[in-house]
This record gives C-alpha cells, structure tokens and sequence, in this order.
C-alpha cells in the first residue's frame, strides 16, 4: 500500500526499534549519499514529480494497533522525517508549529535512551521554536540549554546534527545538509513543500508492507539476514539485540535498565 511519511505517522506511528543500528545517512563519510537523497527528495517537491520521489519500499513489524517498527528504510525515513521536522520549524507559527510536532512526535528512536530522548525533545514546542530563524541550526540546537553534552557520544544524534548542516571535507563546499540545501530555496517554496509534505498528494511516497501477518516469529534475527546483503551489523549490535530480546522474555523492567546501562 502507497504511503506517505505523514500518513503512516497518523495511522500508526513509526518506532526504530532496538536491533536497528544507528543512524548512518547522517555519518561524515556519508556525504555523497546524502546529498543525493536530500536533493532527490527537495527535487520531487519542487516538481511535484511522484516519479522521483518514489522510496520504494518500507518493510515493518508491527501489527496495525502499533508503531510500525522498520526493518529495512529506517535511513530513508528517518532522513525525511528531518526534512518535515525542519521544514516545520521554518514555516509555521508557534501553534500550527505545536500541532505539527504532536504528529511528527509519533516517530521515535528505541537504539538508544539518549537518541530517544533527543528526538522527544526536538519534538517539544517550547524548546524548538527559537531555532525558526537560526544560521546555523545544528549549533543553536547543540547551544541550548536543554542539549544534553553527553547526547554528542551518541552516533545518531551526531548524524543528525550533521544531516541538518551538512559537512564540508578536504575544502571542497558542497550542500549535503538539509539547511544549506533548502537556502536557495525563498520561504514561499518551504511553504509549498511543507502543504506538500502534509497532504494526499505528496510526492514523496513509499510501498509500506507489514510483515506481520507473514508470522515472522524473530524480527531482530530478520533484521541480521536482510543487511547480511549489504554491511553486515556488529557484533555489538547483535549481542545487544539479542541479548536484551533475551532478558525481556522474563523480565521487561530488568531488560530496560540493561539497555539503558548498556547505552550510557
């Protein structure tokens, strides 16, 4: 079934689940990759071309009464969930900008405690809506007083940080960052893409398949298989998927102060 980002976040929600491995889109050696993402997907909204904005697809687990949780698109999704957070922050007044985030809220990180925590907290009106007019986003944001120093240990938020401003390597200035590509674009355009992001007609689209109902017992050894074709995970990632998979079977509460021991 066709989707776009925003009607899946208001049908069900979207949770990166624990055997996922951090966000790599944002990482420095990343930078061709991500410049063609980011100006494929600015592209489809300034042409209104379907054609280019076409993800392909999105495989979740997850049945429909929870957060689909990817197996595979979590770098694409959480690259255009960016592209919505940062539009928002653009264009819209403080209250349309407060109803946004209730919806963009549904999309959340469990890798981590500290990237968890730090995109709840970009989701959090009051602390974000000073960032509309910033320079440069990624240090307003690393300079507020509600930016936890610790949070630049964690590779997520680093990439993140860095898909926001781009990075720039052996002095070659080239916009792969979603500021320094949406800055030759006038606030009209944000404005258009932002209507565009939000409605039935967006560009921007993606097949969603819900493996669930195939009685996929182990979706985290799943996971291990399907990037066995690409990057292979860590055996750290692996070790902690399975290992914390392993605990909560008897106890849920023992599991989570793992994970969040292991995390810090």
């Amino acid at each position: 079934m066709k989707y776009t980002l925003w009607k899946l976040l208001n049908d069900r929600g979207v949770e990166i689940p624990v055997f996922q491995r951090d966000y790599a889109q944002g990482r420095t050696d990343k930078t061709a990759l991500r410049r063609d993402f980011l100006k494929q997907l600015v592209g489809a909204l300034a042409d209104c071309k379907e054609a280019d904005g076409n993800l392909d697809f999105v495989y979740s687990f997850g049945d429909g009464t929870k957060d689909a949780q990817p197996l595979d698109g979590q770098q694409r999704l959480t690259t255009l969930w960016f592209l919505h957070w940062y539009i928002a922050v653009r264009v819209l007044k403080e209250e349309e900008l407060k109803e946004a985030l209730k919806t963009l809220s549904k999309f959340s990180y469990r890798t981590r405690h500290s990237s968890s925590n730090f995109i709840y907290s970009l989701c959090q009106s009051e602390k974000v809506v000073g960032l509309k007019d910033t320079n440069d986003i990624s240090s307003a944001i690393c300079d507020s007083t509600w930016f936890e120093k610790s949070w630049l240990q964690d590779p997520t938020v680093c990439g993140i940080l860095t898909t926001l401003r781009g990075h720039t390597e052996h002095n070659k200035i080239e916009p792969n960052g979603i500021q320094p590509i949406l800055a030759s674009h006038a606030q009209a355009d944000l404005v258009k893409f932002w209507n565009l992001l939000t409605s039935e007609v967006c560009p921007i689209q993606f097949d969603h398949l819900n493996i669930e109902k195939y009685e996929v017992k182990s979706p985290d050894l799943l996971y291990i298989k399907m990037n066995a074709r690409g990057k292979s995970l860590s055996a750290y990632e692996k070790f902690k998927a399975q290992w914390i998979a392993e605990i909560g079977k008897t106890d849920k509460n023992l599991s989570f102060e793992i994970s969040r021991l292991i995390d810090n």
